[in-house]
C-alpha cells in the first residue's frame, strides 16, 4: 500500500512539472472517453435496443426477385396473393419507402414518406397519439388519399 501511495506522490509531482505533457494527456484521454461514449451509444441504438414492436424477432420481410436476380417489392396481385394464400405467417402488411416531396404548408418539403397497406398499424401493434388509423376504405383505387403524420413532423410543419 505504500508502494502505491509513494507512486501516486510522484505521478502527481511530475504531471505538475510539466503542465503541457498534462494538459495533452488529459486531452487525450477525455476524447478518448467522448469517442468510446458516442460510438456505443450508436452501437446501441442500432444494433442492442430492441424494436419498439411486440415479439420483433418474428418480424420478416419478403420481397420478389426480379429475373435479373435484384430484390424488389411486390406486385400488387402478388401481395393480395400472399396475403390470401399463407398459412405460414400470422399477418401480411406491406410498406415502401422514400425521400418525396410534400406540399400544402408554406413551401414544399423533401421528406421521408412511406406507403403502407390499411393493416399495416395494427399489425405491427401500434396506434397513433391522435386522430385513428387506416380504414378498409381507405384503400382502394381512385379513393381519397388519407395520411398519418409522425409526431416530430407535425409538431415541425
Amino acid at each position: 500500500m505504500t508502494t502505491l501511495l509513494n507512486d501516486l506522490r510522484y505521478g502527481a509531482r511530475m504531471l505538475a512539472k510539466n503542465p503541457a505533457f498534462t494538459a495533452v494527456a488529459v486531452l487525450t484521454l477525455a476524447l478518448g472517453i467522448g469517442a468510446t461514449s458516442a460510438i456505443f451509444s450508436a452501437v446501441y441504438g442500432v444494433l442492442l435496443r430492441p424494436l419498439p414492436y411486440p415479439k420483433p424477432d418474428q418480424i420478416v420481410e419478403l420481397r420478389e426477385v426480379s429475373a435479373q436476380g435484384q430484390p424488389m417489392n411486390f406486385a400488387d396481385p402478388n401481395f393480395d396473393d400472399l396475403r390470401s394464400q399463407s398459412r405460414a405467417l400470422a399477418a401480411v402488411t406491406e410498406y415502401g419507402a422514400g425521400v418525396e416531396s410534400v406540399s400544402g404548408g408554406s413551401e414544399p418539403r423533401r421528406t421521408m414518406v412511406a406507403s403502407v397497406s390499411r393493416d399495416f398499424f395494427s399489425v405491427m401493434g401500434v396506434e397513433p397519439i391522435m386522430g385513428r388509423a387506416f380504414a378498409a376504405h381507405d384503400q382502394h383505387v381512385g379513393g381519397v388519399p388519407v395520411a398519418l403524420l409522425s409526431y416530430g413532423y407535425w409538431k415541425q410543419y
